[in-house]
């Protein structure tokens, strides 16, 4: 059975599982700089001044940390940096004991659910050759790798992204009014899966229009003309669609 994963907030009774758990059962350099060597007082101060520093999130700071807690216990921490309005770096660590279980591809996925609810549309994530589950992990969640200078590998998993269609290879169809037909084809990653949908702009809220199978987006192609607006269509993980509407 795949453990229970969920990512908590740092607060002091987490924060002082997350130091006992990283002086205990990890290498010091993968989780602070390389202060001293070894875990020594350097190393407990710089780990517990992270995460208080960072307790105000990407809100109202740079970073976001929280503990990784594998079936309720604290066994490792994530970091999300935002880099733009639109981009965020990752970074995870995990105890030795964690390890193995294939728990970086679920812990990513968490990774991911919390960068969406920050309006990012793009991760950086560094890590090396060597790391094979990690790399695994990013290539599964459509990571576009760089290698160099070695050992280092760079990942950047777009969270939106343009997918070729037919309506956007035709000649100056950026230019044209857009439809429910003649949208920009995208793509968003989320935790359960890829959902394809039709951009076709417009700055206003969103009203969400559902069609049934065996239908499609088209349903709506000669309503949304008459909305005076554009039409958004999504076909979910579980194969039902969705469209939605901005006025």
């Amino acid at each position: 059975m795949f453990p229970e994963l969920e990512l908590v907030p740092v607060n002091e009774s987490v924060l002082e599982e997350l130091v006992a758990v990283a002086v205990a059962d990890t290498d010091p350099n993968d989780v602070t700089p390389p202060l001293e060597p070894g875990w020594g007082d350097a190393r407990v101060t710089w780990l517990r001044d992270f995460h208080r520093m960072n307790r105000p999130g990407l809100v109202n700071g740079h970073q976001l940390t929280e503990a990784v807690r594998v079936n309720g216990r604290v066994s490792g921490a994530i970091r999300l940096e935002s880099l733009s309005p639109v981009e965020v770096e990752c970074g995870i660590w995990l105890a030795r004991s964690a390890r193995g279980r294939d728990l970086s591809n679920g812990v990513l996925s968490l990774i991911i659910e919390r960068a969406i609810g920050t309006g990012a549309q793009r991760i950086i994530a560094h890590t090396t050759a060597g790391n094979e589950p990690a790399i695994a992990a990013l290539r599964r969640a459509g990571a576009v790798l760089t290698s160099g200078p070695d050992p280092a590998v760079t990942a950047v998993i777009e969270l939106i992204r343009d997918v070729p269609s037919e309506h956007s290879a035709d000649e100056g169809a950026d230019t044209q009014p857009q439809t429910a037909s003649t949208g920009r084809h995208r793509s968003i990653v989320l935790p359960g899966g890829t959902i394809n949908y039709v951009d076709t702009g417009g700055p206003g809220p969103v009203v969400v229009l559902t069609h049934g199978f065996p239908t499609d987006h088209l349903q709506w192609h000669k309503v949304v003309p008459l909305l005076g607006g554009s039409l958004h269509h999504a076909d979910s993980p579980t194969g039902r669609p969705q469209n939605r509407y901005e006025p």
